[in-house]
């Protein structure tokens, strides 16, 4: 809400009569637009995009989302792509890109993804919260724009008005002082008076300040039925089964102090044995993943793995065992697999021969394209499971009629 895509748009109009730009237009993407979900396939969506806007000013909004701590190859692909193409010369001059995002965030994006990106961002223009003067302003503005008289409203209360709206939780600056002016106008209407009050103005702001205010937790209607009725019929062949005794059951063995007495929401360690098994380097060569596999053959999650869980998950290292172990089995499993396909594609690549008049792939040139592709993003080899493939960490699948395999 502080004018990022108004700059945006303004900046093709100038580039655009100053000379350097050939168009104004400018093409609005977000970080979503540039990826797929398919490993291989980001960095032609992005190259696609680029061309679409080569001539023109590419706004890319909330670009901070190129950089995904999970580690999401597809993302990383996208930023990639990205810095090659800033340095093509089929680009380069040729367009403005913008990246668009919160300060905090977007730091983070050109810090962690890509060193060259950062070096590519030739001006980093930042664009401050709005006070309340600032906010008057605009207000006044669009109320005018609605053909709404606000000169009975000195600006200096008008400014007392929006300093409320700022002081409000989740300040949104333009999106916020559109929101007021919105209301404003509903209650003109209300009053059935095109001159806009102060009483108006009050009146909207309540209205949008209450809306920012945090929803009062609703606690359920404690309801006492007594059901005993129900069994009374002359045809009632049993009693009711008794709920009470099971419900006193539970809450006495929750009272005796087992483990389940107020430990506090768990930490979520959903992927993160393969997650740190990448980031430490388990995955970089046939010889690492041996290694891990051999690590944890005894069912427990090596120590530098749950040190590397701990400082990117948090928790305490016995939570953090806890939550790792279930994730052993499967990933041992992907990892004898993994080493059995590559050990297969090494001595077998002779077996079969593929029929030239099909037009169908075997599955031994269908490996063979994946071997071309490389490992998966996290640094396994594929194996074959159902129909297609996935790779040995478990987290990536290619079917057999994807296009990455077909062409």
């Amino acid at each position: 809400g502080t004018g990022k895509t108004t700059v945006a748009r303004r900046m093709g109009m100038l580039f655009e009569a100053l000379g350097v730009l050939p168009s104004s237009e400018v093409v609005q993407v977000s970080a979503s637009d540039l990826v797929t979900g398919y490993v291989g396939q980001a960095a032609r969506k992005t190259r696609d995009v680029f061309e679409s806007a080569r001539g023109a000013v590419l706004f890319i909004d909330e670009a901070y989302r190129l950089y995904d701590p999970t580690g999401r190859s597809y993302f990383q692909e996208a930023v990639d792509e990205i810095v090659t193409i800033l340095t093509e010369e089929d680009f380069k001059n040729k367009m403005v890109v913008v990246f668009a995002g919160y300060a905090g965030e977007m730091q983070i994006l050109l810090d962690k993804v890509n060193p060259g990106l950062k070096s590519r961002v030739s001006e980093v223009v930042d664009f401050p919260n709005f006070d309340h003067v600032d906010a008057a302003e605009i207000a006044a503005g669009l109320l005018e724009g609605k053909r709404l008289d606000v000169s009975r409203v000195p600006r200096d209360l008008l400014a007392a008005e929006a300093r409320r709206l700022v002081a409000a939780p989740q300040w949104a600056n333009g999106r916020d002082v559109e929101a007021w002016c919105r209301r404003v106008a509903v209650e003109c209407a209300t009053r059935g008076d095109a001159a806009v009050s102060l009483d108006a103005i009050s009146a909207a702001a309540d209205f949008i300040i209450a809306q920012k205010a945090p929803a009062a937790a609703v606690q359920p209607p404690v309801v006492d039925l007594d059901l005993s009725s129900l069994f009374l019929a002359e045809d009632a062949v049993a009693a009711p089964p008794s709920v009470e005794l099971d419900v006193q059951t539970n809450a006495d063995q929750n009272d005796d102090g087992g483990d389940s007495g107020g430990a506090g929401p768990l930490e979520d360690y959903d992927g993160a044995l393969e997650e740190a098994a990448t980031a430490l380097g388990y995955g970089a060569s046939p010889e690492k993943r041996q290694a891990f596999a051999d690590a944890v053959a005894s069912g427990n999650a090596p120590d530098d793995v749950v040190a590397r869980v701990l400082k990117t998950r948090g928790g305490d290292p016995a939570a953090v065992a806890s939550g790792l172990a279930p994730q052993i089995s499967a990933f041992q499993k992907a990892l004898r697999v993994s080493i059995d396909v590559r050990k297969r594609a090494r001595d077998d690549d002779d077996d079969s021969a593929a029929d030239p008049d099909s037009d169908e792939l075997t599955e031994d040139e269908v490996l063979s394209r994946l071997r071309d592709l490389g490992p998966c993003p996290m640094g396994f080899a594929w194996h074959r499971e159902g129909a297609g493939w996935r790779c040995g960490g478990g987290s990536h699948y290619v079917f057999d009629d994807d296009p990455i395999l077909q062409g």
